[in-house]
């Protein structure tokens, strides 16, 4: 994991994975053209946006941050998200899965609603929150978070629930998008051993 803070980040690296012409312009305009910095410097850059930055930083081909700190990181997105509903059922689906996730009980090979346990967990939790004001959108958000942090590939697991959590944010975005980015430095510095 040492690499992680070793590694450069530039336009070098960013052009390997075919970005689209628009997000280079971004950066470009940005003032980022001459940028040579680590992950972590580049998740601080002030004038490039969240997305942006979560395109290339969870980007399925980057090779920095392996599957277990992309799983981390889902697991606090989509416990963000939980907790912003605050609905007992939610809480204890995301339990559940991360329970199963940290005894290595669950086969992430399969897709989440392969599993009978979480599955059922999950169903019971939307039809007991249908007395809720948020079961709507909040809920829909929820769901989906815990849902996204067991796909197999822990790349999707991470910018989905990121995008879950910033989604239920609603008018805190710009907040919601500060945590994580926090959130994701911290994961990068332990695993580095900083």
């Amino acid at each position: 994991m040492r690499k992680l803070l070793k590694t450069k980040i530039n336009l070098d690296y960013i052009n390997q994975f075919d970005p689209c012409k628009s997000g280079v312009d971004r950066f470009i305009k940005a003032g980022y053209e001459n940028f040579n910095g680590n992950i972590v410097d580049f998740i601080k850059l002030k004038d490039l946006s969240f997305k942006d930055k979560q395109w290339v930083v969870l980007h399925e081909d980057q090779k920095l941050l392996n599957d277990e700190l992309l799983r981390e990181f889902a697991f606090t997105c989509a416990l963000r998200v939980v907790e912003r509903v605050n609905i007992p059922e939610m809480t204890n689906a995301w339990m559940i899965s991360y329970l199963m996730y940290i005894s290595g009980e669950y086969d992430y090979t399969s897709h989440f609603g392969n599993d009978p346990v979480i599955r059922s967990t999950t169903n019971y939790a939307t039809r007991s929150t249908t007395n809720y004001a948020t079961r709507s959108a909040a809920n829909y958000a929820a769901r989906s978070a815990i849902r996204s942090t067991t796909y197999s590939d822990a790349y999707a697991s991470a910018r989905s629930a990121s995008y879950f959590a910033t989604d239920a944010a609603y008018t805190d975005r710009i907040k919601e998008e500060n945590i994580q980015k926090e959130i994701l430095i911290d994961l990068i510095n332990t695993k580095a051993g900083k």
